[in-house]
């Protein structure tokens, strides 16, 4: 569902020949900062955050009973933000 007052961006749909990502379990023992986020009327939310100078992915899925988050690995800057991107344009999932 997409509405009007929707203020961060919805990753497209992925497309044919899009990149899988490795999802692994959230790490606890480190900080971060979120960098960009996708909107929250999905069932699917992705973030990027930073964490000691690398960037990262995570994944929170709202699902019937529960929530399950996962994220990508470390990635240097540029590589995260590539990422990113095509998590939007649907290149990636």
């Amino acid at each position: 569902m997409i509405s009007y007052w929707c203020l961060a961006p919805h990753p497209r749909h992925p497309q044919p020949g899009y990149t899988p990502l490795t999802w692994t379990p959230p790490r606890t023992d480190t900080r971060h900062r979120t960098l960009a986020w996708t909107c929250d009327c999905q069932e699917t939310v992705y973030e990027l955050r930073a964490s000691g100078g690398l960037l990262y992915i995570t994944r929170t899925r709202t699902l019937p009973i529960s929530t399950d988050v996962s994220e990508t690995h470390r990635l240097p800057t540029r590589e995260g933000w590539d990422t990113w991107h095509a998590l939007l344009a649907g290149h990636a999932r």
